[in-house]
């Protein structure tokens, strides 16, 4: 009789599972890193109530999250990474915009069961009851679909207990649609556990876009925005203004316009991506940004002042106003920039770390030559006027001379 009382209830138990969908949606550079949903009848039909999700990636990731809401500030987020005893720690957080997310004391999840490490795997089943409203947001489960984000860091594990471990920027990230259609159905149940105790597979592959073995577009577009913003200030923009001041010969102040003008339309262009990936990623209130954001505001009318400073000094062969202004924007900029590059660096973290030896050295190497071009320059430039003036005050003294003779 007991026999078939607990085949009666491993029968209903499978039979629950059964009708539970489970939706996943994989990302990252190699789509290794797996997220998958279920949405109970109960709460598919209220809007409210619990859901069951899954967070499973390798253990070369530092750190990896899921967050609801189509951009970090204001997200609902659920991070995971290594426990000090080889488990799993769950860090649920509110994005706040441009800063690490901060701890979420008020969230209601829970660890089920299959959670842990194994082969080399990271795997997180969570209930969570209070993913419907949260600090700055709301999701209903009634809707076909909503907005989620992914992120993750590659790294050494964090080994920590501690729900509120500090942790570093992500060098993946990107939002995706989740297709509840996929993921609704099934008692309010762990759906990642049958009842033998074995993990069960997911039901449905659900989200958009997919991420195959390409970097994700938000990747590509960071690191298009650094390259791009690195050769017009590193490499581009001191050339121009080295030239200018150590060689002579007919046409160099087009040349210095031409490789200026290149340099100017790659930085707007850098700036134009940089606005693109701050506005997603929350992220127009850093110092990269805003230092940025100065730097375009000096550099915007540099053409402008170049021209009328050309202008100037073809008509009277000396520096006006407007060189004064454009030869100091000039200098100041490639300054600044130089430094924003480096904070730009600093702020993503390991995300360039392999780049940031590189731009040192680029930058060091045409930081000095720059600087040493100007002081070359301006020595130059005033031997050049001392000679001039030297030679007036011999034409001076030679006319006097000679009108001294023709009174005698």
């Amino acid at each position: 009789m007991k026999n078939a009382i607990a085949k009666l209830v491993a029968a209903a138990g499978i039979a629950t599972l059964a009708t539970a969908q489970v939706a996943q949606s994989c990302h990252g550079s190699n789509s290794d890193l797996c997220y998958s949903l279920n949405i109970p009848e109960t709460t598919s039909s209220s809007g409210t109530g619990d859901i069951f999700f899954q967070i499973r990636a390798p253990t070369t990731y530092s750190w990896v999250a899921l967050g609801q809401g189509s951009r970090m500030r204001g997200a609902n987020m659920f991070v995971i990474y290594a426990s000090e005893d080889g488990n799993v720690t769950l860090s649920p957080r509110l994005g706040v915009g441009n800063v690490m997310p901060l701890y979420n004391e008020a969230a209601k999840v829970e660890l089920l069961g299959g959670t842990g490490i194994e082969n080399g795997m990271m795997t997180a089943n969570v209930r969570c009851s209070s993913c419907n409203t949260w600090e700055g947001g709301s999701m209903s489960f009634q809707n076909s679909s909503a907005s989620w984000i992914w992120s993750a860091l590659s790294g050494d594990a964090l080994n920590s207990n501690d729900p509120s471990e500090s942790i570093s920027y992500h060098n993946q990230a990107d939002n995706f649609n989740w297709d509840f259609s996929q993921a609704r159905g099934g008692s309010a149940v762990n759906p990642f556990v049958a009842s033998d105790g074995t993990s069960t597979a997911p039901t449905a592959q659900s989200s958009t876009p997919m991420k195959s073995s390409s970097k994700s577009r938000t990747t590509i577009l960071i690191m298009a925005h650094g390259f791009m913003a690195a050769i017009a200030w590193i490499i581009i923009f001191p050339i121009g203004g080295i030239i200018i001041r150590v060689l002579n010969f007919r046409g160099i102040v087009w040349v210095h316009a031409g490789i200026q003008a290149l340099g100017w339309l790659l930085f707007v262009a850098a700036v134009g991506l940089g606005l693109h990936n701050a506005i997603k990623l929350d992220l127009l209130s850093t110092r990269h940004i805003i230092l940025g954001l100065v730097v375009f505001c000096l550099f915007a009318l540099q053409p402008v002042f170049g021209l009328l400073h050309h202008l100037r000094f073809k008509k009277t062969g000396s520096r006006g106003i407007w060189s004064y202004i454009h030869i100091w924007i000039g200098r100041v900029a490639i300054v600044l920039a130089m430094i924003n590059g480096g904070l730009g660096l600093a702020d993503a973290r390991t995300f360039y770390r392999r780049w940031s030896i590189v731009y040192g050295v680029i930058a060091g190497v045409f930081g000095l030559a720059y600087i040493a071009s100007i002081v070359f320059g301006e020595a130059k430039r005033s031997k050049k006027i001392k000679s001039a003036q030297s030679s007036d005050v011999a034409d001076s003294d030679r006319d006097a001379s000679v009108g001294s003779k023709s009174r005698q």
